[in-house]
């Protein structure tokens, strides 16, 4: 199972979320998070911010993890990932770069109330919601082969 991460920026003590819409490849036409595989011998952490910084353009000195969650998909076993969920303030750091389009992804600040949950993955609206309200987030999640979720919800941290 591949390591993967995402990472949600916020301001305005969580009011606005940073969402990027993809532009290419897996979960295209999609918003998410900023994310992508682990490489090489890099933290988990320095792979999420190495990915935030390539998919939007700014480079984040500050970002907590704030949970994990498996997503399972049926006969595609290439797809399956574990995902480093963390969190970061953009009003609480200091911060490198302007948000950019990039060939991958284009980032868009929402206000949280207006949060395009129809344009995501399914089972984000089922978690962003208490990561948003400050909770951690553990979870596995089910999808059957054209990326439709079957089934899932919150397990016990992961080991």
């Amino acid at each position: 199972m591949k390591l993967t991460t995402l990472c949600y920026l916020f301001r305005n003590e969580r009011k606005e979320i940073l969402l990027g819409l993809k532009k290419r490849g897996f979960g295209k036409n999609k918003y998410n998070g900023f994310g992508g595989k682990k490489e090489g011998n890099e933290t988990i952490e320095e792979t999420a911010k190495r990915e935030f910084e390539e998919e939007s353009g700014l480079k984040l000195s500050k970002m907590k993890r704030v949970g994990t969650i498996e997503f399972i998909y049926e006969n595609k076993e290439e797809w399956d990932n574990k995902c480093a969920i963390f969190v970061s303030d953009f009003d609480n750091q200091e911060i490198k770069g302007s948000i950019q389009e990039t060939e991958e992804c284009n980032p868009i600040w929402f206000q949280v109330r207006d949060i395009p949950y129809s344009q995501m993955w399914e089972d984000d609206s089922i978690w962003l919601p208490l990561l948003i309200q400050g909770n951690d987030v553990f979870y596995r999640f089910f999808f059957d082969s054209n990326g439709k979720l079957l089934n899932g919800g919150k397990v016990d941290e992961f080991k």
